[in-house]
């Protein structure tokens, strides 16, 4: 949840990651910024908003077509309810903009962290992100068992996919919806 600008509640997350806390509250978030090499903006996040709000992403209706495991898996950010318009992410990354609305075209992500690219959408490749950045352990090429995020962000872990998220969404400060911020 946004506060005066920035993530005022996601300094827990800042601190699992092990991310540098600005004044409590991640008002720098400089960590995440520099991982992602998102230019930071005003030192807050405000220009990346979304990714402050969530990191997160709402699969609405198959909008995110190809890059559905990506969005829910990085949380990206949602633009207009279904992120369609996901070019704010692709902006900041210096990306190549939305091909066919849906970011079909998102490979310099996957080469800014190591994926191996799948069919040009960075399917079940997500591999080297979800296994060197979050040391997380790979089951079946694409992050099924994403428990060691799950660890990290002191989730529930419930049938090794992280379904019962709600301490994200606790920590966040997201309203919880049937036990998996489903109604995010």
């Amino acid at each position: 949840m946004l506060v005066s600008g920035y993530c005022a509640g996601i300094w827990k997350l800042c601190w699992d990651l092990e991310f540098v806390l600005v004044s409590g509250d991640c008002a720098g978030i400089w960590g995440l910024c520099w991982y992602l090499k998102i230019v930071l903006v005003s030192e807050d996040c405000a220009g990346i908003w979304g990714l402050c709000w969530y990191l997160g992403i709402v699969l609405v209706s198959g909008d995110c077509a190809g890059i559905w495991r990506l969005c829910w898996y990085l949380e990206i950010v949602l633009v207009s309810g279904d992120c369609a318009g996901i070019w704010r992410l692709c902006s900041y990354l210096e990306f190549v903009l939305l091909v066919s609305g849906d970011c079909a075209g998102i490979w310099r992500l996957c080469w800014y962290l190591e994926i191996v690219l799948v069919s040009g959408v960075c399917a079940a490749g997500i591999w080297s992100l979800c296994c060197w950045y979050l040391e997380i352990v790979l089951v079946s090429g694409d992050c099924a068992g994403i428990w060691r995020l799950c660890w990290y962000l002191k989730i529930v872990l419930e049938s090794g996919v992280c379904a019962c998220i709600w301490r994200l969404c606790w920590y966040l400060e997201i309203v919880l919806v049937s036990g998996d911020c489903a109604g995010i």
